[in-house]
This record gives C-alpha cells, structure tokens and sequence, in this order.
C-alpha cells in the first residue's frame, strides 16, 4: 500500500500490496474481495472499488518513561550555595546528562543510572549498546538520544545515533548523524535537536549545525556557527541556544589562551532558530576549555545560565562558576563548586543544578534568587495586598504582620514582619518582591532585630527583587529596607507613614519668604537686648 497524508489524522491507501505498515505503528491488511480492510484499532472504514479510505486517530504520544516525581525537589538552602548529594555509583566515566518527568539519567560509555532528586537515589539502568567517549546527550519527547563520538580503540569520530525508552529501559537505533564528529554540543528546541559544533574526522573543530527531527528521523543542516568550537559548554534561555567558551583550532582570535595544548576562546556564540542565524554576546570573563552549563527557566529562580568548571591547564581542573543574565548580557561570578572538575554533567530539575563530575561526586546547586513557590501575603499601608513568592525553610505560618509601609520624604519602602519557630535551627528566607510593590528606594538592605543582617543579598530584574537572608528560629522582627542610599539601623518604632498622591510642594519663593522674616524678627530682638541703657 501506498501512505499519504502522514501528518494528517485523516490517510488515504491505495490497493497494491496485501500489507503495509505505518511507521507509528498500526497495521493495515488488506485482502481481495474486490477490497476489504481490518485495521488493529477500532476505526471507521470506508470502502471503495479502488481505493481505501480510512480514518485513523493521530498518532499517540511517544510513551511516559517514569510517572513524574509526586513532589517536585526544592531546596531550603540559601542561595549561590552548594549542597552534596548521594554519589553516583560508578566513578571516571564520561557522563551526559539529561532530564525525564524530574529524573536525570547519567549516561556514561558503559553505564546508565537514573537519579530521583527527590528521594536522592540512584538506579542502575541498561547501557547504551554502542560504547563512546565525548558524545552529545539530548533528552527529546520524553526519549534520551545518545549522538556521535569516538569510538574504538582508535577513539574515531562516529555518527552513531541511539535513543533510550526510559519506560522499558530499551535502546534502539535511529538515523545516523549526517557528520561525524565528537565533543560537540546537543541542544533540544521546539521538538528537534540541534548538534553544534564538535570535531570531525580531519580533528579541526567545526563549525557545523545540523538538525534531528525525531518524528521523521530525519537531518537537515542550519546555519554554521560564526567560530568553529569543540569542548564548549552550552544552554537554552528564551528559544535560543547558547554556545560558550570552547577550542577554535581553525582561527584563534586576539586574546585566545593556549590551554593544555589547544587555543581556548571565550566566545558567546548565539543561535536564533527563527531567523538561522547567529551574533555574539557578551565573552565570558575567562578563555579556557570546556565546563558544564545549564539554565533555570524563571519558575523558582531568574532566568540565568549558569557555567561550572573548566580545564584550567595541563591535567589541572577548576572549581570556578559563572553566571550569565541574558536580559542585561553580563556576567557575574558565582559560589565555586565544591569540587574541581573539568567537564562536569549539568542537569536542570525545578530550577536547581545537579552537577556531576570528579569521580563520583554529585552537587545540588541553589541558585542566585532562587524561591519556591510558597505564596505569602503582604499588606500595604493603604490596605492593599500584594502577594510575595516565598522559599527556604521560613514557611508562610512562621510569618506573620507581613506590611508594607512607605516614606516618601525619606524615599524608603520597608516591608516588615515576624518569623517565629524552633530555637534550634537556622531559618533561610528567600522572597520575591515585586518591583511594583516598592515605590520609593532601590536597594534593599535587611535588618534583624534592628542589627544588620549578617548573611543577605540580592538581585533584580525587570518585575522582581530577589532577596535571600539567614536568621535563627524563635522569634524576630525582620525589616527589609529599600533605599536610595546607605541606610541606618532603623528606628525601632515605625516610621511615618505620609500620603503620597497628589504631591503636594512648596514654592520655593515662598520658603524663602519665610526665611528672611525668621531672620529679621531674631535680629530685632538681638538688637534690642544690647541696646544701651540711657
């Protein structure tokens, strides 16, 4: 039979084979009456004398590998912080990660572990078949491909494409890779896959982008990247992919750092799938190779991506972070990783980092302005309310008399209130303020007990302060104050409160009225208290 209309829920066979099969995987027999169809599922036939058509239902969605976690994992650490986690069980192999309904995998050359962040277990899973270093890892439709690499003994670059059902710990292979290559990058975008750069059979770094469509397994090419990078580390932030640091062995820029051998960049190299092209963003601050990267998406955490370690020279790894704002194309430094590694796998969960790496070790970590998605209720001076995003260990019910009172004299905006709890422990508060909710003074500045906070900090973006503070349980009076200036132990009772619309002024004229017959009236009186008795 021929197939036509494979996207459509609605095909159309002509009769010139007894069987066919469509690639999604219903089965069509024919047998000659002059025609007469059986179909596998329950649908509507209609039969003609020469052609058959038949209504078949849209192609079901590719399989549930894992149910997803019942609790979502979130974290009462503070954040740029770095918590440890269960190690995984094998250590030294060359690991990918890559994400199913919140459970990573950790795909190595002959290993295979699922990790549940929220029970912080891991589980041996089946191998991939065909054994490789420095492949390119992409999870896509709930399925994980496993792309390109070296292979063998002679470590050759390969255009193997495999692909893992978490749900029946199978592997099968899919089309191969048009360009075979290694240490390159996958990224997952609107439904395909995206292998950028890496290094082919002539070992230069490339350039090359081509594009895997899963539901067709099929290739196409894209555009090449502006520098032709192997080793880099990237991300995806707002549908576009972001490609950082790396080895340009073809034309090394001004600037570029010979790093164990190989010329390191620190090119931001980014790709706009709607257009098929690329332009450069800010560099990150340091030329070296390699690093794992991941981006949290805005849902706990601002949006940000976030560059952990690299090859700091020959056989020497580092420790360092990087943060990347995309909104304001800078970069700032984060936490340093616990641990110094090369090219660690990065995973993203709910807005956390799970980096894998050195051996067996395994970090968790919090990053800048994260909060969960606890909502507590503010109220402000004229009544309103407005509703703050909360996180760390300090819940809602700790949390009382949560107010918003203004100055505008002062331009000062405090947002109060009282955390009680167990003497014992030691509370984390990160909140998510809305920028509308403070409409005098930029910068906050925390006070606990009217004493200067010992560990706080913040960010911002457009919409929001991301404030984070440390304090220990009992009971205490916490103020947030945002101003325009250094500010001063605040006053322990409540500062007051004017009105602020209309605005009403002075003239100046007038107050310099004033002045000068305040001044006459006590030179008057001066001049009459030295007068001369006659």
């Amino acid at each position: 039979m021929k197939i036509s209309g494979a996207n459509s829920s609605n095909y159309k066979f002509s009769t010139s084979t007894s069987t066919a099969t469509e690639n999604w995987s219903f089965i069509l027999q024919v047998t000659d009456n002059t025609e007469a169809v059986v179909n596998s599922s329950a649908t509507t036939i209609t039969v003609n004398i020469n052609r058959v058509t038949v209504n078949v239902p849209a192609p079901p969605a590719l399989s549930s590998p894992n149910p997803t976690v019942d609790n979502a994992p979130t974290s009462t650490a503070p954040p740029n912080s770095w918590t440890s986690k269960a190690t995984i069980p094998d250590a030294g192999d060359d690991y990918g990660a890559a994400v199913v309904n919140d459970i990573i995998y950790a795909i190595g050359s002959s290993t295979n572990y699922a990790y549940n962040p929220v029970t912080d277990t891991w589980t041996s899973k089946a191998p991939m078949p065909t054994a490789r270093t420095s492949f390119a890892v992409a999870a896509c439709n709930n399925w994980i491909y496993v792309i390109g690499g070296y292979e063998g003994d002679s470590q050759s670059p390969c255009s193997v494409n495999e692909v893992y059902d978490p749900s029946t710990n199978i592997w099968a292979t899919a089309s191969a890779m048009p360009t075979a290559r290694g240490e390159m990058v996958a990224a997952t975008l609107n439904g395909e896959i995206y292998i950028i750069g890496g290094r082919a059979m002539d070992s230069y770094s490339t350039g090359i982008t081509e594009i895997y469509n899963p539901i067709t397994d099929s290739w196409t090419t894209a555009a090449s990247t502006p520098y032709p990078v192997a080793s880099a580390a990237y991300a995806i932030d707002n549908n576009k992919i972001y490609v950082i640091r790396g080895e340009d062995d073809n034309h090394p820029p001004a600037g570029s750092q010979n790093v164990a051998g190989v010329n390191s960049v620190n090119f931001n190299q980014i790709y706009n799938p709607s257009t098929d092209s690329w332009s450069l963003g800010n560099p990150i601050p340091t030329s070296t190779i390699a690093g794992g990267a991941g981006a949290t998406k805005g849902a706990n955490a601002p949006e940000r991506i976030y560059i952990f370690g690299n090859i700091a020279g020959f056989l020497i790894s580092s420790n360092q972070s990087y943060v990347y704002d995309p909104a304001t194309n800078s970069w700032t430094s984060g936490a340093p990783m616990p641990f110094a590694c090369a090219i660690p796998a990065v995973a993203v969960v709910n807005d956390l980092l799970f980096v894998i790496g050195d051996g067996q070790n395994v970090e968790q970590y919090t990053p800048i302005g994260y909060s969960s998605a606890t909502t507590i209720i503010a109220t402000t001076e004229r009544g309103a309310s407005i509703n703050f995003a909360l996180g760390g260990n300090i819940t809602g019910p700790q949390m009382s008399n949560v107010t918003i009172t203004t100055n505008q004299s002062n331009t000062t905006t405090i947002v109060s209130f009282n955390v009680t709890g167990q003497g014992v422990t030691t509370g984390f508060g990160n909140m998510t303020i809305p920028v509308s909710a403070v409409p005098f003074g930029v910068t906050p500045t925390i006070y606990i007990d009217n004493q200067l906070a010992q560990n706080q900090g913040y960010t911002k973006d457009a919409n929001n302060y991301y404030v984070w503070f440390t304090t220990h349980f009992s009971n205490h009076e916490i103020s947030i104050i945002f101003t325009t200036m250094p500010t001063q132990s605040p006053s322990p009772k409540p500062l007051h409160t004017q009105e602020h619309f209309p605005n009403t002024t002075v003239p100046a004229a007038a107050i310099t009225g004033v002045s000068v017959i305040v001044v006459m009236v006590v030179l008057l009186v001066y001049f009459k208290k030295i007068k001369p008795r006659k």
